[in-house]
């Protein structure tokens, strides 16, 4: 069975993804881990909802409220990128905040 750990990353924030995924690298070496990368999504047309910066900070418009991370809607995508990495579509993906510690 397949394990993969996702982390939200938010460029405000490069720091902490680093040290969480030395974290669990040094803890856990045979899993894989990833991002989560908002401008990625974008990229490739997976994320589409609407965001503006109001006020030097990211705006959900949709639910016109104030995103704390880049990773706040996005951490929703982990199930879909989960399966794209994986053929046999069998296993577990965790996500995790960028300022975890293993």
């Amino acid at each position: 069975m397949l394990k993969n750990v996702w982390i939200g990353w938010d460029p405000r924030d490069a720091e902490a993804f680093a040290v969480a995924r030395h974290s669990i690298r040094r803890r856990s070496g045979h899993i894989p881990v990833h991002a989560v990368v908002l401008d990625d999504l974008r990229r490739s047309g997976l994320y589409y909802r609407p965001t503006s910066k109001r006020n030097g900070r990211l705006w959900d418009d949709i639910s016109d409220a104030p995103m704390s991370t880049e990773f706040a809607i996005s951490r929703f995508f982990v199930p879909h990128l989960a399966t794209a990495f994986q053929s046999s579509r069998t296993g577990w993906a965790l996500f995790v905040d960028a300022d975890v510690l293993c």
